[in-house]
């Protein structure tokens, strides 16, 4: 399972979900995430999730991740 990372445009914390689906709400402040980026919990590198026809993908910058969750 992936943690995800988003920051808070508003109150500056991070929030953290292991969900790429649905509203996301900063538990600080009640501010809407949904629409900000998603990053890695761990590296803290952007990830981009993109939605086509309801399915979603997930695109790594400059990295690949293999069937067995190893970064290389």
């Amino acid at each position: 399972m992936r943690l995800y990372r988003k920051n808070c445009d508003k109150c500056n914390k991070p929030s953290f979900s292991s969900s790429e689906y649905g509203e996301w709400l900063c538990p600080v402040c009640g501010h809407d995430l949904t629409a900000q980026p998603f990053f890695d919990a761990v590296t803290f590198e952007q990830l981009y999730i993109k939605t086509l026809s309801g399915s979603t993908s997930l695109s790594f910058k400059g990295k690949e991740e293999n069937e067995n969750g190893i970064t290389r």
